[in-house]
């Protein structure tokens, strides 16, 4: 055994450590480094000293940092914004084709909604250079001859609608015109995801941010209340026709939407809009100003209806208390009246006319609602049958109007006119499966066939994309510089196959009820789940066709 070894092993006995037997106390083994010194605590006075070193050393590069950048306040990180101009130049490829579009937008879209005009004297780089997001709007409208730079532009506009609202807070009759008429052809980018309330809603804010909606009110008066404290301006603050075109606008667009595809509370018709609707017929500044009054005046009448006799809850409570046939029959008398008064001489008068229909209507489809008592019809002459078939009779005009409009134009047709259409479709739904005594399903097959009506849409949209076609290839022989090809937008890819689905979900309500006993009192069942159909297949009361196609089939057939 080596002496290493012998040193490095253990004895087989504990040998007392010297101290323990010279105090006479007993041994206890204690751990390496019992006896080490403790390095000292900092005193309470010491940390303190160093914190306040710390603070002073903060403060010392906060003032260094000041001197650079005197009075610079807090710069948090953000998206950088491009300017307007850097996004147009992205998009549009030359002035000659931006002059292009902005003639295509002129010639085949505003005269379609007349309550944003751009003037005939206003050149491209002006209206580039006043009002540049209503600017690249029109442009986004008018790129229907490149559909994939449409949908680039589409959810270009979309981003910086969120950031010019909601990062800079902006209000400006540039930005309300542009939303304006974004929501005018709102099914254009649909395929980007439905936002139709979103932007309503949106064009009702900065509408009401900028005071369009109403006289200039003294700041004692005014809101928000801050302005209280503000002195009174006493320059006149007198509204443009322009201000006054821009705010009609907003009535009429809300107005129609809360008739056919949502249920809000739409801008109301008050003096100021009257003064306005006065005003603007009596300058007439521009020919399309003649049918801007008309469609204001039958919205009026709509709005009116809508807030009389369309409610969503009948009771005792209500403020109805005549039967209802009464107030058909006195808002029957109002539409007639403005009827004799249309100016049929008008370029617009074929859409003025179904909207006319529309309206009548919308005042006689009251009848389809179940939730209404047998009580509130009373024994009035005008019952419930007599608005059956009003309502059914009116609907006839409207889909006669409507396949009269050339296939040409259908793809630039405006949002407001498609929504109408896509409610007339359930109106005709319902009236085809309503139950009620007196009321004869055949009868309204042979007269107003609902399926009839649906393959005339697509029959409209297989000749509007042939005559595309045909138009594409004249303007490739003719090597022409100054027109701009067509493509058929994408809204219109699937309406063949959305019609076939909406055809099935009618037909199965239809064997549903015939396969289930008939009541003794038949009354219409419309709002009955079907066994079999997926929910995403439901026909909603108030269906846009065109937000139909936001639904989930959407994907499928996208």
């Amino acid at each position: 055994m080596t002496l290493t070894a012998s040193v490095l092993r253990e004895p087989a006995y504990h040998v007392p450590p010297l101290n323990c037997l010279r105090l006479k106390k007993p041994c206890r083994a204690q751990p390496p480094g019992a006896h080490r010194r403790k390095p000292q605590q900092k005193s309470d006075v010491t940390r303190l000293e160093q914190k306040l070193d710390g603070v002073a050393a903060i403060l010392t590069a906060s003032d260094l940092g000041a001197s650079k950048v005197a009075g610079a306040p807090l710069q948090l990180p953000t998206q950088p914004f491009l300017s307007l101009t850097l996004y147009i130049d992205q998009f549009i490829k030359s002035s000659d084709e931006a002059r292009l579009m902005l003639d295509v937008f002129r010639n085949e879209f505003m005269p379609h909604f007349p309550f944003v005009i751009i003037p005939p004297h206003m050149s491209l780089e002006e209206l580039r250079g006043k009002k540049p997001f209503f600017f690249m709007v029109v442009m986004m409208i008018a790129c229907r001859h490149d559909v994939p730079r449409q949908t680039a532009l589409g959810k270009t506009l979309k981003e910086i609608i969120g950031q010019k609202m909601m990062t800079h807070g902006e209000q400006s009759l540039d930005l309300l015109q542009g939303l304006l008429v974004y929501l005018a052809w709102y099914h254009v980018n649909l395929h980007l995801g439905g936002q139709l309330t979103v932007v309503v809603h949106l064009v009702m804010s900065v509408m009401i941010d900028l005071g369009l909606n109403k006289h200039y009110t003294p700041r004692k008066y005014a809101k928000p209340q801050r302005d209280y404290f503000h002195l009174d301006r006493h320059e006149t603050a007198a509204r443009t026709l322009e201000d006054r075109r821009t705010y009609l606008g907003c009535f009429y667009m809300t107005s129609v939407v809360s008739m056919t595809a949502r249920d809000f509370e739409a801008i109301r018709y008050t003096k100021y809009t009257e003064e306005c609707y006065t005003m603007i017929s009596e300058a007439l500044e521009y020919p399309s100003d003649s049918y801007l009054v008309q469609l204001t005046k039958l919205n009026y009448l709509g709005d009116k209806i809508s807030r009389t006799i369309v409610q969503r809850e009948w009771d005792l409570s209500s403020g109805i208390s005549a039967p209802i046939g009464a107030y058909v029959k006195s808002l029957e008398a109002e539409l007639r009246k403005f009827k004799v008064s249309m100016s049929l001489e008008l370029p617009q008068s074929v859409p003025l006319l179904m909207h006319y229909y529309a309206v009548e209507t919308f005042l006689c489809e009251i009848a389809l609602d179940d939730n209404v008592p047998a009580s509130r019809y009373g024994s009035f002459s005008v019952t419930r049958l007599d608005m059956l078939f009003a309502c059914l009779t009116s609907a006839k005009h409207f889909f006669d109007i409507f396949h009269s409009l050339p296939a040409s134009t259908h793809f630039d047709l405006p949002y407001s006119t498609f929504t109408i259409v896509s409610h007339l479709y359930v109106v005709l739904s319902k009236l085809s499966l309503c139950i009620h005594d007196g009321w004869d399903q055949n009868y309204v097959a042979s007269y107003l066939n609902f399926h009839d009506v649906l393959d005339r849409l697509s029959k409209k949209a297989e000749e509007a994309r042939e005559l595309i076609l045909q138009a594409n290839q004249l303007a490739d022989s003719a090597s022409s510089s100054n027109t701009l090809l067509r493509s058929v937008p994408l809204v219109w890819m699937t309406v063949t196959a959305k019609v076939q689905d909406i055809k099935a979900v009618h037909d199965a309500r239809k064997a549903e009820q015939s396969r289930r006993p008939q009541p003794e009192n038949p009354t219409s069942d419309l709002g009955a789940e079907l066994p079999g159909l997926p929910s995403e297949c439901a026909m909603p009361d108030t269906l846009s066709f065109f937000d139909f196609l936001d639904e989930p089939l959407w994907q499928n057939w996208a």
